[in-house]
């Protein structure tokens, strides 16, 4: 027997960088390498994601998930990462959209996240892309508290539900 449970509920965000308030950072640095321990660094900074909230996944699973997800992001056409300080961003444009896949930062509250939206949002205008879209968790208040703060808007919600097996499972 199969059937899903709610882990969470996500929020996308989207904002059109129509004007030129966002400022490159010359400390921003694009990257396309980065070593094992500061990915496994990264990977380990998510717990208000939907894998980290499902009890049924391994703190182990989530984190090995989250390094080869950064990790591939290196060799995936059309991906850039930006560093700063002790965060990172990860972005790829689909058609006209700019779509920021991760956001991390090690070290919080220090304004670092806001450093590199601001950064990837000139970009993205330099680059006459007309929108940037940004998703997270609904009870992320850090995220959606940058995010709202640098002009995001909600665009949409949608309900993370995981497939679970319950009852007995077949042997094979």
């Amino acid at each position: 027997n199969e059937g899903f449970i709610h882990i969470c509920d996500q929020i996308t965000f989207v904002l059109s960088p129509a004007n030129s308030k966002w400022i490159l950072d010359k400390n921003a640095v694009e990257l396309t390498y980065m070593d094992s321990s500061k990915i496994a660094f990264h990977a380990d900074n998510f717990k208000d994601d939907r894998l980290s909230l499902d009890s049924r996944i391994s703190n182990l699973s989530i984190s090995q998930f989250y390094s080869k997800w950064i990790a591939n992001s290196f060799s995936f056409p059309g991906k850039t990462i930006y560093s700063l300080q002790s965060g990172l961003c990860i972005t790829h444009l689909k058609q006209d959209v700019l779509k920021i896949d991760l956001v991390s930062v090690l070290e919080k509250r220090k304004g670092v996240g806001s450093q590199l939206i601001g950064h990837t949002l000139a970009q993205a205008f330099q680059g006459k892309i007309p929108h940037v879209e940004v998703t997270t968790e609904s009870h992320n208040s850090g995220a959606i508290k940058v995010y709202t703060r640098n002009g995001f808007q909600e665009k949409t919600r949608l309900s993370c539900l995981h497939l679970f097996h319950y009852g007995k499972q077949k042997s094979h």
